[in-house]
């Protein structure tokens, strides 16, 4: 049964991880599409002397809102890697108790039920 303990734990912390690792990929792929398109976009100079309305229109295209939007998606990108490296870690983590249950398995080391061996712990 001890090795039960490790095993279930192990598969449930690889999954997690694999799906950690799947999403960070996949949403820093298209953060940096986004961000390779906001690159390309040539921003509208500050129009001081328009309409209200049309400033506001233009806000979206300014400098400061392409510099604004920019940042924002790095950020994403950012945090999408982070997600990525916690996948790997959590891999990491199911790796090893995967290892150590199936070293438990092979040594057939098996949680006992009579008292005197959970008052050894």
């Amino acid at each position: 049964m001890t090795q039960a303990r490790f095993i279930l734990p192990a598969i449930f912390f690889t999954l997690l991880g694999v799906g950690n690792i799947t999403v960070g990929v996949l949403r820093a792929h298209d953060h940096e599409e986004i961000l390779s398109e906001l690159q390309e976009i040539n921003p509208l100079p500050g129009a001081a002397t328009e309409s209200a309305i049309l400033r506001l229109q233009l806000t979206q295209l300014s400098e400061e809102g392409l510099r604004i939007r920019k940042t924002t998606v790095q950020q994403r990108i950012e945090y999408y890697r982070l997600v990525q490296t916690g996948g790997y870690l959590l891999i990491g983590i199911g790796l090893a108790l995967l290892f150590i249950g199936l070293r438990k398995r092979a040594r057939g080391e098996h949680l006992s039920a009579d008292p005197e061996s959970i008052d050894s712990f």
